[in-house]
């Protein structure tokens, strides 16, 4: 079976036919106090969600025919569009051979809020809506800031890094033979919307970081890195 490649503005998507999952890394920054600082954090963007065979055969044919095919030509039932997820990781990581102190709870409690400030009304937020049968839908979620940490030979507890994750839901159009349907309404302003979205949250998200440093002293103008 040949790989098909979808394209998202200049980016090339590969989609593995074996596999129900299609992740991509789409941006790495680096973050540091100026020159000279020994230490600095990756920041990067990760977008993923599931493609499955279901999926992909509504988007290669279109409703009437994927129906014939999994029900035969004498059975129709109504079909509601796809419902797709993707999935936001924000992360922050030191080199491997770097670590920082673990902050404060004081400290890492001003650094949270912080960022939620700044960072999460850039991102999707938690909400649902009501279906028709009064049953509830989430349609994006938020998380809180989460901290990777070591525990040394020593006992002592080092950060390494930081991220925040959040997921976004999309409904994409169906594909129909019959003209006389009402076409599914175009989630093109909504896709401008989230990348948006997701441009700015990481330009937040760079910033925030930086508060997460130690200061330079003139004992050491380097800051303190281990």
């Amino acid at each position: 079976m040949k790989r098909h490649r979808k394209r998202a503005g200049s980016a090339r998507w590969p989609v593995q036919p074996r596999s129900r999952r299609c992740r991509r890394v789409r941006y790495s920054v680096r973050v540091g106090m100026g020159s000279g600082a020994p230490a600095l954090f990756t920041t990067s963007m990760m977008l993923e969600w599931e493609w499955d065979a279901l999926m992909s055969a509504r988007f290669c044919t279109t409703e009437e025919d994927l129906l014939n095919e999994l029900l035969g030509p004498q059975k129709r039932i109504a079909t509601k569009r796809p419902w797709l997820r993707v999935d936001i990781e924000l992360a922050g990581m030191l080199s491997l051979d770097h670590s920082l102190p673990v902050p404060s709870a004081e400290a890492w409690q001003g650094w949270v809020s912080e960022t939620m400030n700044a960072v999460d009304p850039l991102l999707p937020a938690s909400r649902t809506k009501k279906r028709f049968e009064g049953l509830p839908v989430v349609e994006g979620w938020l998380g809180e800031p989460q901290a990777e940490l070591n525990i040394g030979r020593s006992g002592g507890l080092r950060l390494l890094g930081v991220k925040l994750n959040a997921w976004q839901a999309f409904n994409p159009p169906r594909q129909w033979d019959d003209t006389r349907r009402r076409p599914d309404a175009s989630p093109q302003e909504q896709l401008e919307s989230f990348a948006r979205q997701l441009h700015n949250s990481l330009e937040a998200w760079k910033l925030c970081l930086k508060l997460l440093l130690p200061i330079p002293t003139s004992e050491d103008p380097r800051g303190r890195f281990h």
